[in-house]
């Protein structure tokens, strides 16, 4: 009679609980806001309540937070580039550089056509754009589902984000569902969240919190281009990782 033995599956390591508490943090943040704006709690700061971001504007010197997030998120996407091409040609590396970049546009789209709101007209390309971005770079439509799960999850984000999110919550709709996919990806895939790495995403899901409670004092140090630096370098830190292991795989094979 042959016998079988069970795997056990491995304990969840920090790197696991961590993007636990990630994904907790962003409900909190939203129940945060509507709590505010319920008028159960008064801890949101007034400029942020109007527009979702804390927003360092272009005085005494200071650069304008949506074009510093921009200037950040290219620079962070053309290092990557520069990598896949001095030879980690990974699918990684350009999801990555695509999503980041992605993400400086959006916000220089505010910058340039004033927000809040973005013009419809700019809106329905804009917003469309980034969420397909964003979810190439956690690898859907390649790793994790196909061509058709990908045009739908952005068709349904986008759908949800239009019709029922108020301009107030915008920020805390897309950061929920960013990193909800992000998540569902990695446990689709297998992949082994990294401590190093997701304490970038962990710092990003604290900052939200201060952003919008201490939005003067955040505002010293760019604003909104806090979090967009955080998100950037742990997007950035994850292609490098999975593409240092992608390509260790390939020379032992």
């Amino acid at each position: 009679m042959a016998s079988s033995t069970a795997t056990t599956p491995p304990a969840p390591g920090l790197g696991e609980f961590l993007g636990m508490f990630n994904n907790i943090a962003t409900v909190a943040f939203f129940v945060m806001l509507w709590a505010d704006r319920q008028g159960h709690i008064d801890v949101v700061d007034v400029e942020y309540k109007k527009t979702s971001f804390c927003v360092t504007e272009e005085t005494d010197g200071a650069i304008h937070s949506y074009k510093l997030c921009f200037y950040v998120d290219t620079a962070i996407a053309a290092f990557l580039l520069l990598m896949a091409a001095s030879g980690r040609k990974s699918a990684n590396i350009y999801g990555a550089a695509i999503s980041v970049f992605s993400h400086g546009v959006f916000h220089m789209s505010q910058y340039v056509f004033g927000w809040p709101p973005l013009p419809s007209h700019i809106d329905v390309i804009i917003g469309p754009f980034f969420t397909l971005c964003m979810l190439l770079g956690f690898g859907y439509g390649n790793t994790v589902g196909n061509t058709a799960i990908l045009i739908a999850m952005v068709a349904v984000l986008e759908a949800v984000r239009m019709m029922f999110v108020p301009i107030h919550y915008t920020f805390a709709y897309i950061n929920g569902w960013i990193y909800a996919v992000a998540t569902i990806a990695g446990v689709s895939i297998g992949r082994k969240a990294n401590p190093m790495v997701m304490l970038f995403f962990t710092m990003a899901a604290i900052e939200p919190f201060l952003e919008a409670t201490m939005c003067t004092e955040i505002k010293a140090y760019g604003g909104h281009a806090v979090f967009d630096t955080l998100i950037a370098l742990g997007v950035a830190a994850t292609a490098i990782v999975e593409s240092a292991d992608t390509d260790g795989k390939r020379k032992q094979s």
